[in-house]
């Protein structure tokens, strides 16, 4: 068979279009959808210089469909990617450095670069290499809310978590990839108080009057009333009996005895010896009489009870103007007593006062009486088994 150079089927002659042997024709381009008229299916198609070939697959009336079949050497662009174009024909392309080759569906891929929309990505592009950083967000935050302003963003990729006193965070060597969140280190019974200049801290309880016992033994922290008996409150009797030796007083001038200066006041007390605001007296008769401290400024009851004993006839008429005292600081508070009449005769005196006293202030208890006595062997005796003090804070 001749090769054809026309577009003359090679068995037109005859007055039908035979399929064997194939139509071969030759031309200087490759064929189109548009070359359909006088061709047949199983035309060959050869295009010249290129030495491509294609076969006409299907033929409609408008239009052709040719196959690539076969080809000689094809020379593309040197140090490119193969690739078809929409009309399915080879072509070879190349990228600018570092871009990928990036598909779209149903279309062609396109050379792009890489991008990362939150920035927590960095790329750098380079002939045949693309360098990728995390430049922050590590398992995907970039910011972390907080309950008082932010949110906290992220700096040279890092957020740091920073603990204000009394919390802390740590970082355990065991655990790198950790962060604790802690309180800070205390004493044993200590709580955080809050602070209204300075924020909340580690403190003690304190009981500034001790009328709270406070003691520790971890975890807990035990509160007991301190009670009768703290150094807010205290009683105390006379440790048996006190003879007083009346002073001869001329003119009627006012003489005192104070508890404590003859006999201590330590017998059956409340705490009596480890309240260090309370003093006994010395029992000497030198008027080392027993004392109470106020520990705290504050409101205060105090009692007293005196029992008299006289051992002399007549010895009513010895005293004038007899007064119950219990002395505050520099008040004095008295109360007037009509001792007793007759040899032998007993009688019990008692003064109580609710009064305001300051810390540092002492407290006495005593008589005051205007003795005009002559001779100084007549004595009054404080009977031990009934005189007694005691006192107590209100508030």
């Amino acid at each position: 068979m001749g090769n054809q150079q026309s577009n003359i089927p090679s068995l037109a002659y005859t007055g039908v279009q035979s399929s064997t042997p194939p139509q071969l024709v030759y031309r200087n381009r490759p064929p189109t959808v548009n070359d359909f008229l006088l061709y047949t299916i199983g035309t060959i198609w050869m295009q010249l210089l290129t030495e491509n070939v294609w076969i006409l697959t299907k033929l409609t009336y408008n239009s052709a469909t040719w196959t690539p079949f076969g080809s000689g050497t094809i020379t593309l662009a040197a140090n490119s990617v193969v690739q078809t174009d929409a009309a399915g024909h080879l072509i070879a392309t190349q990228g600018l450095d570092g871009q990928v080759l990036i598909g779209k569906t149903n279309d062609a891929p396109l050379w792009a670069y890489l991008t990362c929309p939150d920035g927590s990505i960095l790329f750098t592009p380079g002939p045949n290499s693309l360098e990728m950083v995390s430049v922050g967000g590590g398992g995907g935050t970039t910011t972390f809310n907080t309950d008082i302003g932010g949110p906290a963003t992220e700096l040279a990729g890092v957020i740091t978590v920073h603990g204000v006193s009394p919390i802390t965070t740590e970082c355990k060597v065991a655990t790198p990839h950790q962060v604790d969140v802690e309180l800070t280190a205390s004493t044993d019974g200590q709580l955080i108080i809050g602070n209204t200049a300075t924020g909340p801290a580690w403190a003690t309880l304190v009981s500034s009057d001790s009328s709270v016992n406070i003691t520790y033994t971890a975890p807990n922290i035990n509160l007991t009333t301190a009670g009768i008996g703290s150094q807010t409150a205290f009683q105390a009797l006379q440790n048996g009996d006190a003879d007083h030796v009346m002073v001869s007083a001329p003119n009627g001038s006012p003489q005192s005895y104070y508890l404590g200066d003859k006999v201590q006041l330590n017998k059956n007390g409340f705490n009596i010896a480890t309240n260090p605001n309370w003093y006994p007296g010395d029992g000497s008769g030198a008027g080392n009489y027993a004392t109470y401290t106020i520990p705290t400024t504050s409101a205060y009851i105090f009692y007293m009870q005196i029992t008299f004993l006289y051992s002399l006839p007549s010895a009513r008429a010895l005293i004038d103007n007899c007064y119950l005292q219990i002395i505050v600081g520099a008040a004095i508070n008295e109360i007037y007593f009509d001792p007793p009449v007759g040899s032998q005769s007993s009688d019990v005196g008692e003064f109580q006062i609710i009064t305001s006293a300051n810390a540092g202030d002492i407290v006495k208890f005593g008589i005051r009486y205007d003795g005009h006595v002559v001779q100084p062997q007549y004595f009054v005796n404080f009977a031990g088994t009934d005189t007694l003090v005691y006192g107590y804070r209100l508030g």
